[in-house]
């Protein structure tokens, strides 16, 4: 069948087979051409307890096919911009409403049976206008959760790796990021009243960071963050720094800084304790020791 036009898709191409056995109606063997790309599936669907399983491999632009998810995903999607559209493999479980005298609650009641696993990967892309090289995770969605894990994403300057997880229930999310990125590659991500902070920094070799960053959604004081910096020669505000590294928390509007170990060549400072309190405009600091003119 060629140029089969529906109001939210449109195929060039779309060839499949199939048959029945009670009480499942099986779909093998599709494959359409849209939007530019190919998608290869297949599908089974039990007619008694309406569980319908998909599975599939894509290479079609998503962003074509927009119009078919709600509006939160289509804002979602269109922060995201590639070269070449990624390569998708996935597979789909959702228990679809009864077929006659539907209940008021189906579609919530379908949205919590859906279950979603896939992998993608991608060239050359973008996320809110910071480009990589490169890019490839696993995303998984069920009970309402979001969980994109083994992300790693490559630009010129170095790579990161994170997991994410958000629930759509109750907007709390949880990051785990490993990154050998250059800072200043975030910048696009940043409020500008938060910019000015990295612009003063500089450096010639990534730093390694390893944070854990957890929330929720639109509540800024339910924001937590755990992480380790480690940075060899930069340049902070002017000044050439040759080594840096702490651990850092950040709950409840507290912000506290251990083992602390900062020197620009021929001096250093040390300092196993530091805290600012943010709410009550208060800093404590223990025992620092240091040579820094």
């Amino acid at each position: 069948m060629r140029n089969i036009t529906s109001p939210k898709l449109r195929f060039e191409r779309l060839a499949f087979s199939g048959h029945w056995h009670a009480p499942q109606i099986v779909i093998e063997n599709l494959q359409g051409e849209l939007y530019g790309g190919q998608v290869n599936a297949g599908a089974i669907l039990d007619i008694g307890s309406r569980e319908l399983h998909c599975d599939g491999v894509t290479d079609f632009d998503p962003h074509s096919v927009a119009q078919l998810f709600k509006p939160a995903a289509r804002n979602w999607m269109a922060q995201l911009d590639w070269t070449t559209p990624p390569m998708v493999n996935a597979q789909l479980r959702v228990v679809l409403p009864p077929w006659t005298n539907r209940p008021p609650g189906w579609p919530a009641d379908m949205e919590a049976s859906l279950q979603v696993a896939g992998d993608f990967t991608v060239g050359p892309a973008s996320f809110r206008r910071v480009p990589v090289r490169s890019a490839q995770s696993h995303v998984t969605y069920t009970n309402r959760v979001w969980s994109v894990s083994h992300l790693h994403a490559v630009r010129p300057d170095g790579d990161v790796d994170m997991d994410y997880s958000s629930s759509v229930q109750t907007q709390d999310y949880h990051f785990v990021i490993d990154s050998r990125l250059d800072p200043g590659d975030v910048l696009p991500l940043l409020a500008p009243r938060q910019q000015h902070i990295l612009d003063e920094l500089a450096f010639t070799k990534p730093p390694e960071i390893h944070a854990e960053v957890w929330g929720r959604w639109h509540a800024p004081e339910r924001t937590g963050l755990a992480a380790t910096v480690l940075a060899t020669n930069f340049i902070a505000r002017g000044e050439p720094v040759a080594a840096f590294n702490a651990g850092v928390d950040y709950t409840n509007l507290v912000l506290s800084v251990h083992n602390l170990y900062l020197s620009n060549n021929q001096c250093q400072v040390r300092a196993p304790w530091l805290q600012a309190d943010l709410g009550a405009k208060m800093v404590r600091v223990t025992n620092v020791d240091g040579t820094l003119d």
